[in-house]
């Protein structure tokens, strides 16, 4: 019921829904990343919003320009800022500086979105969030169905 409803709202603020660059399919970083929510990495809507109204990134020690900071973290990787799990380098040869470029500043840019837009990202935690939910209760309702099992052969 919950997800029908969220279904239909989202259906709604479709046309608001941000698409994902192609740089970004290009460089493989939605294996890690999404506009909207987290999985592997941080949505790209949370690190826009970590770095509102920030002006400097310090990386290795050195303090850059955030734009160029973000570059420096995108190619060359790094852990920390996220969580434990580490950011794989994308650019250590340093050949893909253009669409680092490009894809930074977008993400920098999605801070300027809307309250649609930020309402998209909370239904998909939603949907995500009643996912998780349904998962988890199938796998209770197995497992008693295993333990009756059990229990029915003894």
């Amino acid at each position: 019921m919950i997800a029908a409803g969220l279904l239909v709202a989202g259906s709604a603020m479709a046309a608001a829904i941000i698409e994902m660059p192609a740089a970004a399919k290009k460089n493989n970083c939605t294996a890690c990343h999404s506009i909207y929510r987290r999985l592997v990495g941080p949505s790209w809507l949370d690190v826009s919003n970590k770095y509102k109204g920030v002006a400097k990134y310090t990386y290795g020690g050195q303090e850059y320009s955030l734009l160029e900071g973000l570059m420096l973290k995108v190619s060359k990787g790094g852990k920390g800022n996220w969580g434990e799990m580490p950011m794989p380098a994308s650019d250590p040869a340093g050949a893909k500086q253009a669409d680092i470029k490009a894809l930074v500043t977008f993400v920098i840019g999605l801070e300027k979105t809307d309250d649609a837009k930020l309402a998209i990202k909370r239904i998909e935690d939603a949907k995500l969030a009643a996912k998780k939910a349904e998962e988890e209760e199938a796998a209770a309702v197995a497992k008693k169905a295993e333990k009756d099992k059990t229990a029915a052969k003894k």
